[in-house]
């Protein structure tokens, strides 16, 4: 008997599995209706997307990856970027921070992100956005206090260089972890499979729900977002968060006028 319970759990798990990673089920599915405004983020990893069967899919916006660390850009920016704005989706641009400030320092990061994104940051409608996770990463070799510190001056540079305050993409281990209460003035896309991550005018802007949702366009799985909002919020956020306005983190905050 203790057999046939462990083939069947075995064989549940398999198909679980197999059912997730091909994007039939997952754990969140948010409201459509009190979070109507949807985007996703890619890489390379994706390879050539059909961005106007994206769009006509629903979708609003699209986060693409620009950099990583001090010197790597990710060869598909520049084409995803072009072909984006052309199917009228509204364009973001992230930098995946690196631990390993021993190697590349945050200045020399930002230079990294700012020199990726070259002439498409006028294309973009959503401000800078930088990943800031373990996974993928290094341990914290130098250290908690200096790799803080690094990604503050990252954060510094990136802002002044373009005029607006950048949104921090964090998962828990990472807020719990590394951010803290230093970066709490900083807006975050945070990324929660389980549950949505706070209310609409938070400080979390964006909620990445998903990481293996199907779309029409893209032959990958792809990481699948929400604007925690309305669609007016939405487009407040965006007007707000245009250079010279994103002083503060959250839309309500965004709207007051600058002291």
């Amino acid at each position: 008997m203790a057999l046939v319970v462990a083939v069947a759990l075995t064989a549940l798990m398999i198909v679980g599995h197999g059912a997730y990673t091909r994007g039939w089920v997952r754990f969140c599915y948010p409201s459509a209706t009190e979070l109507p405004v949807r985007g996703i983020d890619v890489s390379h990893h994706q390879g050539a997307i059909d961005f106007a069967a994206v769009r006509a899919a629903g979708v609003r916006f699209v986060i693409l990856k620009a950099s990583e660390g001090g010197q790597w850009q990710d060869p598909m920016f520049g084409r995803h970027a072009a072909a984006a704005a052309a199917a009228g989706l509204d364009l973001g641009a992230y930098h995946f921070f690196s631990f390993r400030i021993d190697r590349a320092r945050g200045a020399t990061q930002a230079r990294n992100y700012l020199a990726a994104v070259g002439a498409d940051l006028r294309r973009l409608a959503l401000p800078p956005l930088v990943d800031v996770e373990f996974e993928g990463n290094a341990a914290l070799v130098a250290g908690r206090e200096p790799t803080r510190a690094e990604l503050a001056e990252f954060l510094r540079q990136v802002e002044a260089a373009t005029g607006r305050r950048p949104v921090i993409y964090a998962t828990e281990d990472s807020e719990g972890g590394l951010l803290g209460d230093r970066f709490a003035t900083y807006a975050r896309w945070r990324r929660s499979l389980w549950h949505q991550p706070g209310a609409p005018g938070g400080p979390v802007i964006l909620w990445q729900f998903a990481d293996n949702a199907t779309l029409p366009g893209v032959a990958t799985a792809v990481d699948m977002n929400a604007f925690l909002g309305s669609g007016a919020d939405y487009a407040h956020w965006l007007a707000a968060s245009q250079p010279g306005r994103s002083r503060f983190a959250t839309p309500e905050d965004q709207a007051r006028p600058a002291k």
